[in-house]
């Protein structure tokens, strides 16, 4: 009986917290929060990201926040596990995630 209560408790939290969606990109990672209650979603490191790009988020067995129409950011990490996002401007953000992934991999001088 207390489960119970506790789910009808917290699906309204829930439900908040992805209603909509922050996504914000540095030099240090991508971070996917909720944008009413911001509460990390998901982060991916600069260094684990193998390869960002942009489009469609068709992704069977791994991690899509699909909460518009449109295109998305699709992360793969260097694991191999991937995650899409939809955002708007998704391919200006692409850009500008693989232009960071891809400074953080030069020798600093």
């Amino acid at each position: 009986m207390l489960g119970a209560w506790l789910l009808v408790l917290l699906a309204p939290l829930v439900l908040l917290t992805m209603a909509r969606i922050r996504v914000s990109i540095d030099g240090e990672a991508v971070r996917v929060r909720g944008a009413l209650l911001p509460v990390p979603l998901r982060t991916i490191a600069t260094e684990r990201i193998r390869a960002v790009d942009w489009g469609y988020r068709g992704l069977p067995g791994q991690v899509a926040i699909v909460l518009r129409k449109g295109p998305g950011i699709v992360v793969t990490t260097r694991d191999g596990s991937r995650l899409a996002v939809t955002v708007d401007g998704a391919a200006e953000g692409a850009a500008v995630l693989a232009g960071i992934v891809e400074r953080s991999r030069q020798p600093r001088a």
